[in-house]
This record gives C-alpha cells, sequence and structure tokens, in this order.
C-alpha cells in the first residue's frame, strides 16, 4: 500500500496486486477506455466515491451497446495528477 494523495478528508492509497496464477477471463467483445478525475470521483461517485475501479466500471458499463453482459476493468492508473484512466472489457451476454 502506498499513500499517492492525502486531502483533509480522504486518503487516496494505491495497491499493485500480483496474482500466482489469475483466473482466466472470457473474451472481451469490446473494450473502452474511461478517464474521469478525483474530484469527479468525489463528487459524482456516490457509493462508489472510495473505489475508483468501482466508478471506472460503472462508466464503461454506461457505454456498452448492449442492454446485458458482463464487464471488467483489465487496467486502472492513477497519474499522481488527479486522473484516473481505465480500460473496461465488455462481453455481450
Amino acid at each position: 500500500r502506498v499513500e499517492l494523495e492525502r486531502s483533509e478528508l480522504r486518503i487516496l492509497y494505491g495497491y499493485r496486486v500480483l496474482l500466482p496464477a489469475p483466473p482466466t477471463l472470457p473474451r472481451a467483445d469490446r473494450r473502452v477506455a474511461v478517464a474521469f478525475s478525483l474530484s469527479e470521483l468525489v463528487r459524482k461517485g456516490g457509493d462508489a466515491a472510495d473505489r475508483p475501479a468501482w466508478y471506472a466500471l460503472r462508466l464503461g458499463v454506461a457505454k456498452a451497446p448492449w442492454a446485458r453482459g458482463q464487464a471488467w476493468v483489465e487496467s486502472i492508473v492513477y497519474d499522481g495528477a488527479g486522473r484516473f484512466t481505465a480500460v473496461i472489457a465488455l462481453r455481450k451476454g
């Protein structure tokens, strides 16, 4: 765990997670990139205001052209200057 940023009310921590045998994920039919600021996350994140990956997933699902399917976060990066960029994989279902 690494502290990335601190405000009066919140601390943003970064984690690097390595799985020895990552699960096999389904093949994605589409990938979408989403970007948002830390302030947007706090203002608009609702119950995901303290979980950037969950917020990114919700933004990605909103861009899906299908009413049903699967979605997962392939990557999420914080640039250290208040911006997150994530790649969300989508599978029609």
